[in-house]
């Protein structure tokens, strides 16, 4: 519907007076944005529709943690949001890339929900033979009418959201034959993304 109408208005511009540079910028802006949305969509559609097989090997917990803060860290400074890591050590024995992306995915929610000046801690912890991956966030919470399908594939409650990014997470963590479970109240969150350590 968004490529549809700024397509539209691009091309009455055209026909008609010359549009400004700018303004014909702005609608190819709007389309390409629109255009990384679907994309986004059919990416996580397509990661949660099929089946991946695991390349397990031991891991550094806290590293994990550490290398999805990375990869956020921009997102995080340009949102005015603190990120802190605060981990235990200890290994995992995990699919490395897939136990990230699902982490990646939980902190960009927090991110999401965290205040202008806020905080989400990182943090890990062993726990009778799993290692705790967990994101909090200081949010407004998740409404508990909302909070038993937050893992319902589809469900979202934003905008632009896909509704694939908690069910994806849960299916890699019950992969690692672990679980992913939430915690919310109004002023925090917590996610905890619970793994097998490495033996």
């Amino acid at each position: 519907g968004g490529m549809e109408l700024f397509a539209g208005l691009l091309e009455e511009e055209l026909s008609g007076a010359a549009p400004s540079v700018e303004e014909a910028k702005g609608h190819v802006a709007r389309v390409r944005g629109e255009l990384r949305y679907l994309t986004r969509i059919v990416e996580d559609f397509l990661a949660f529709a099929r089946e991946q097989p695991l390349s397990l090997s031991a891991v550094d917990g806290p590293g994990l943690l550490q290398a999805a803060a990375l990869h956020l860290a921009g997102e995080a400074r340009e949102r005015g949001v603190e990120v802190v890591v605060e981990a235990e050590a200890g290994r995992v024995r995990v699919d490395e890339g897939l136990v990230t992306a699902a982490l990646v995915n939980l902190l960009k929610n927090a991110l999401q929900a965290s205040p202008r000046g806020g905080r989400v801690v990182f943090r890990g912890r062993a726990e009778g033979g799993l290692y705790a991956l967990e994101v909090e966030d200081g949010g407004p919470g998740i409404p508990e009418a909302e909070a038993g399908r937050v893992f319902e594939p589809f469900f979202t409650t934003r905008e632009k959201g896909t509704g694939l990014g908690l069910p994806l997470a849960r299916k890699i963590a019950e992969a690692h034959r672990g679980r992913l479970e939430l915690q919310s109240r109004p002023g925090r969150t917590v996610l905890s993304f619970r793994v097998p350590e490495a033996g």
